[in-house]
């Protein structure tokens, strides 16, 4: 009898399930993390994220789990929902706000992360689940982003108004 071996992907996203209570799934060589259920995230660049690390280590917070993407030089900040990020419109240049139905993949566990092509900046800690607000992630970068790349265009300057 040959055992197979057990796919990285699948028990990666039963270790990211069970761990973390992330609803992570495989989907084919690669781990999926569908951002629902109050996760949202930041998409960045690397030099944004540096800077935001900064700040937020400045401010006594812990940079949150962050995963970096070697292949587009780009990394992602995960973060708890809290109703003060309203979408892509508060973003300054080189931020992209991701939310349901949005989807990104994690790292494999187990492997080597010189052996794919995404690492964790930041690990996920099984026995600290908490992430930071949105806000506070978004005010990071707000902070750090250049002025010239703050949105200044029409939306950007309109009001917003509530109606209850």
């Amino acid at each position: 009898m040959v055992l197979a071996k057990p796919d990285p992907a699948q028990v990666g996203a039963q270790w990211y399930r069970e761990r973390m209570l992330w609803n992570a799934v495989a989907v084919g060589r690669t781990i999926v993390l569908p951002l629902r259920g109050g996760l949202v995230a930041f998409e960045t660049t690397t030099s944004h994220l540096h800077r935001a690390r900064k700040r937020l280590e400045h401010s006594g917070l812990e940079l949150p789990p962050t995963v970096l993407d070697r292949r587009g030089g780009t990394a992602v900040v995960l973060a708890e929902y809290d109703g003060a990020v309203l979408g892509q419109c508060q973003m300054p240049g080189g931020v992209r706000y991701l939310m349901a139905p949005s989807a990104i993949e994690l790292p494999l566990v187990h492997v080597a992360a010189a052996a794919q092509d995404r690492s964790w900046v930041s690990c996920p800690k099984a026995d600290d689940r908490c992430l930071p607000s949105a806000s506070s992630v978004l005010a990071a970068f707000t902070a750090v982003v250049p002025p010239h790349l703050h949105a200044t265009g029409p939306a950007a300057a309109r009001a917003r108004t509530l109606i209850g």
